[in-house]
Order: C-alpha cells, then sequence, then structure tokens
C-alpha cells in the first residue's frame, strides 16, 4: 500500500499465447500495473484501475519479442517506478526501468486514463553501470517522503555470478533523464546454491544474488539522510546461503551500514527489510531450511540502542507442516518475500513471505504467510 496516496498498487508481467501453441514466436508480452481507488481493496472489480502496454510493440520495435521479465515495484508521493529485465529470442537484452504518474490521496469515482509510461534502457542503449557492466533487475525504492525516484540494483557478471557493488540511480522527472548516483563498493558476493530439505523432498532455490525490494526513508541518526534499506541472498560458509541486509545513503555514494545473518545448519534466503517510519529501527524477514526443519520465517530487528552492522532478537514466527514439493527437481521460492512500514503505526513493519503445506486448517501450498512485527 502506497503511504502518500492511501491505495493499494500492483505490477505484474504477462505472456498472451499466440495461436501456434506449439512455438512461442507469436506469443504477445505485456506489462500490467494498477492501483485500488481508494484505501479499501476489496473490490477486485470496479474498486481497481486496471493498465496494461505491449511491450513487443511499444518497447523492442517490430519483429521484437521482449520479455519483460523480475518485475520490481517502486513509488513515490507521485509516481509508480518499475524495474524489469528483458529477454528477447538471443538472451538478456537489458534492464529496464519504467515510470509513470499515479493520483493524490483523493478517492476516485472513475479510473484516469493511463498516463504515459517513459522507460529507460533499450538493446541498443542498454542500462549500465558507472563501473561498465549491464545493470540487472533494478529495484525501485518504495518511499514515504517525495525525492526523485531512488532504484537500486546489485552488480553481477552473468558469467561468473559475482560481484562487488550496489549501482544506485534517480530519476529526474522533470527533465526525463535517469541520473546515476554512482556505485557504492560491498564485500564480493555470489550467488548462493540451492537449500536442502529434509528427507528426499526437493531443493529449493534460493535465487541468484539479486537484490530482493528497497525501502527508503530518512534516518535520523544519519543526519535525516534519506537512506535505502535492502536485502540479497549469497552464497556463505559450507555452501549454504546467508541473507546480507545494507542501509544505503545515495547522496553520499556510500553504504552506512551492511551486515550477515546466517545459520551453521540451515540455508537463510529470500529475505526482505524495511525501516519503520520513525526512529533508527528496521525489521528483516528471512526464510530458514535445513535437511532437519521445513521452511520456516523467521525475523530479526533492530532499533536506535542496536550497534550498527546488527540486527538482533532472531525468532521464528511460522513454519511450514511440510517440505514444499513441486513434482521437480529443485522448487521455485525466491525471492517472495516483502516488507514495508505501516502506513499509520511507526514502530510497525508488515511482511509477507512463503510457505508450505497445512498448517492450522489453513491451505498453504507454497502460498504467502503475513507477518506484523515492531522492533523490541
Amino acid at each position: 500500500m502506497g503511504p502518500q496516496g492511501r491505495r493499494w498498487l500492483y505490477l505484474a508481467t504477462a505472456t498472451d499465447p499466440g495461436a501456434d501453441a506449439a512455438s512461442t514466436s507469436d506469443d504477445t508480452h505485456r506489462i500490467a500495473f494498477g492501483y485500488s481507488r481508494g484505501p479499501d481493496p476489496r473490490d477486485l472489480g470496479p474498486g481497481w484501475c486496471h493498465y496494461a502496454f505491449d511491450t513487443d510493440a511499444q518497447l523492442g520495435g517490430p519483429g521484437s519479442k521482449d520479455l519483460e521479465a523480475d518485475p520490481r515495484l517502486g513509488h513515490d508521493d507521485a509516481h509508480l517506478i518499475f524495474g524489469t529485465n528483458a529477454y528477447g529470442p538471443d538472451g538478456f537484452r537489458t534492464a529496464r526501468i519504467f515510470f509513470t504518474t499515479k493520483p493524490g490521496p483523493v478517492a476516485l469515482t472513475t479510473c484516469p486514463e493511463r498516463p504515459p509510461v517513459p522507460y529507460f534502457g533499450t538493446p541498443a542503449n542498454p542500462l549500465t553501470t558507472r563501473r561498465g557492466p549491464l545493470a540487472w533487475t533494478p529495484v525501485p525504492a518504495t518511499q514515504d517522503a517525495a525525492p526523485a525516484g531512488a532504484i537500486v540494483s546489485a552488480a553481477m557478471d552473468p558469467a561468473t555470478g559475482r560481484g562487488d557493488a550496489l549501482p544506485l540511480w534517480h530519476i529526474d522527472y522533470a527533465n526525463g533523464h535517469l541520473i546515476s548516483d554512482g556505485t557504492p563498493l560491498v564485500s564480493r558476493f555470489a550467488a548462493p546454491d540451492d537449500a536442502l530439505q529434509p528427507g528426499s523432498a526437493p531443493l529449493l532455490d534460493t535465487g541468484d544474488g539479486r537484490l530482493s525490494e528497497a525501502v527508503s526513508h530518512a534516518d535520523p541518526t544519519a543526519g535525516g539522510a534519506e537512506a535505502v534499506w535492502t536485502a540479497q541472498t549469497v552464497a556463505g560458509a559450507r555452501g549454504r546461503s546467508v541473507v546480507r541486509w545494507y542501509e544505503i545513503l545515495p547522496a553520499a555514494n556510500r553504504v552506512r551500514q551492511a551486515g550477515v545473518v546466517r545459520d551453521g545448519d540451515e540455508w537463510l534466503f529470500d529475505g526482505a527489510i524495511s525501516p519503520t517510519r520513525s526512529d533508527d529501527a528496521a525489521v528483516l524477514l528471512v526464510t530458514a531450511v535445513g535437511p532437519g526443519a521445513t521452511p520456516s520465517l523467521r525475523v530479526l530487528a533492530r532499533t536506535r540502542a542496536t550497534d550498527l552492522h546488527l540486527l538482533a532478537g532472531q525468532r521464528t514466527v511460522d513454519r511450514s507442516a511440510d517440505p514444499a514439493a513441486c513434482g521437480i527437481a529443485v522448487c521455485p521460492w525466491a525471492p517472495s518475500a516483502a516488507a514495508s512500514p505501516d502506513p499509520l503505526a511507526p514502530r510497525t513493519v508488515w511482511g509477507t513471505a512463503q510457505l508450505a503445506g497445512v498448517r492450522s486448517g489453513r491451505a498453504r501450498p507454497g502460498s504467502p504467510g503475513t507477518s506484523r512485527s515492531s522492533p523490541m
């Protein structure tokens, strides 16, 4: 939910199959987005405004078949921002960043016409970082103030799955420009291995090192500077994945603090972190799994009193009743978690993450679970 506009938001990519069921050559690819007319999202028909555009025709040019994958949604007080990776018949082409306007906080009686959706990144002029490599999976931040749209990415070499930087951009809305804010360095990271589950259950996909999401908020303990919080799953010791989290100050082009959450026996992955709307506090959600434990959701937190680079109070808030099952050797999982500050309660973070199986009579075949958490 967007705290400024008091409405719910969504972003999705879609493929409409062509007439030839045996081929994808005549499929049509679209980006779909929208928002609720007001703060109540329950009327899924007239209560929402839905928009879409054909990415083949508008972005790739005649005859192009660009699939926009890995969608990421961010927003500030007046704009929606989308990040995607564009794939063509020959593979990865470029990362893309889109932006468009969104309504103010007044409830809508009718849906406005779809606004223009400018974008950055084409095969001829791909999105790159200051260090040269192609950008990959740009993640717009969810922002509760009114700065230009902040965007962060993980700089990785696709050939090796390794990286050591977090490129930053912001959008100059007035002039329609994407501005590079630098590429702060971090400790080297690599894509993680898949995770083991109990017994003969299939492996779980822990991701490939990309950032999950980003949340932006002014940090009073950093002089009020706007800070972007984000997390990624990377390779750890003994083949087990770990979750790294970061607080980044884009205006200073530096990482203010960074930490690692690990477990000696289990794989930790699918992390999502968010600050609260007050104080220097934040909450991190992670998924944990191992040969002796079904997938579970854990939370950790920090407050103004917590030392930099640390989270504390790790606890399990829910656990899957059964291992995940999918009928293939590696079950898709990450990234599915998300976290965001409560727009009204200043010390509360809401999060969602995936669980598996059936628990307390509720069906959860790899379905989301929701958690509400406050720093202790």
